[in-house]
């Protein structure tokens, strides 16, 4: 079975529209792709659907986004009630999957309406258990990969706490490295790094390096790897430029204060899905096993996972566009000796045993 730790599928159904029930090329998840999935030999047993809001909005101007997007999600369920049901605890999962559904949990990338422990306990209560800390802008209170001489805020050690103490998984995808030896140091339950790669294959910053992943297992934490070429390897000089080129149209967009806050985020998204500069090759999802393989040697089969993005990209690694397709990702690790209890471990049970030890 499958849990996928990190997608932006909520995201594309809130701003467009797409038919959930089968969004065709459009999505990366939908109920027809779990349903082929599960005909291909991976059934999916939980998703983790992201509320992402990018840091160009202060809390008052977040919170009627966020409270639209849990509205447009509940209305997608319940079209879908025959594959999914939202999920609040591990007693949830086993019940959803024993009627033969996918549980969804609900999370947020990007926790930048968090400025308060307070607030961890009513976005508990709305249903989110798990929270990106910060997306590419650091928070008041936690730094951004972007900005790598940022760190845990001691607003953000009461936070992390307080986390810790209700059962909200701390993901650390996004952050930079400071603030991820940070809150090593604190942390009493396990955390994760969602979606992402490693330095030793990739020189993006949404890659870590050996410290940051052997920190991060040190807490009995996991990494998922994500479909997302470039966090996986390096890709040609030619599409750094162009890359370059769109990071800087990003950045101009983030300090246009001339519209509101609402459009802003929809020009962001549409720049990411529709502007993205995709590369004259597209990897393969063989470097998805590379970067499972290299963290395997290093710490062990116990401390990764699959962190998808689906649906937060222009483009994914070559043969696993969309979620129905990776099951070949399985096959790839049989295809290199990987036992039946690795790769059960890899696809679903480190989650699993993570969920039960945080929730």
């Amino acid at each position: 079975m499958l849990i996928d730790l990190h997608n932006d599928t909520l995201l594309k159904l809130y701003l467009y529209k797409y038919n959930f029930k089968d969004g065709g090329e459009l999505l990366d998840i939908d109920a027809k792709k779990i349903i082929d999935s599960k005909e291909k030999g991976l059934p999916v047993k939980a998703l983790f659907f992201a509320f992402c809001l990018y840091p160009i909005c202060e809390r008052s101007e977040i919170l009627p986004l966020l409270h639209e997007t849990l509205s447009c999600l509940n209305s997608e369920l319940k079209k879908t009630y025959f594959i999914f049901e939202q999920a609040y605890s591990m007693n949830d999962v086993e019940r959803i999957n024993a009627s033969g559904k996918t549980a969804v949990f609900l999370c947020l990338e990007g926790a930048y309406v968090v400025t308060e422990p307070k607030h961890v306990d009513e976005l508990y209560k709305l249903g989110f258990r798990l929270f990106t800390l910060t997306h590419n802008a650091s928070s008041s209170w936690a730094g951004s990969c972007t900005k790598p001489e940022d760190g845990l805020k001691n607003k953000g050690i009461e936070i992390i706490k307080r986390m810790n103490e209700l059962g909200v998984i701390v993901d650390l995808a996004h952050a930079s490295k400071k603030t991820i030896l940070d809150v090593v140091k604190i942390t009493s339950k396990p955390i994760v790094y969602s979606h992402g790669g490693v330095t030793a294959m990739s020189e993006s910053v949404r890659a870590i390096d050996d410290d940051v992943v052997k920190a991060i297992a040190s807490t009995g934490g996991l990494i998922g790897i994500t479909v997302y070429p470039e966090q996986l390897t390096t890709l040609k000089n030619s599409h750094k430029v162009s890359h370059t080129l769109f990071t800087e149209k990003r950045n101009a967009l983030f300090n246009n204060t001339t519209i509101s806050p609402k459009e802003r985020h929809k020009i962001y998204c549409d720049l990411c899905y529709f502007d993205l500069p995709i590369p004259d090759v597209i990897p393969s999802y063989e470097v998805m096993f590379d970067n499972i393989d290299y963290i395997v040697n290093l710490v062990g089969e116990d401390h990764v996972c699959i962190g998808s993005d689906y649906d937060g990209a222009r483009y994914r690694c070559r043969g696993v566009e969309d979620i129905s397709k990776l099951y070949l990702l399985k096959e790839l690790m049989q295809k290199h000796s990987y036992n039946s209890s690795r790769i059960e471990k890899i696809l679903s049970g480190n989650v699993v045993r993570l969920m039960k030890k945080v929730f």
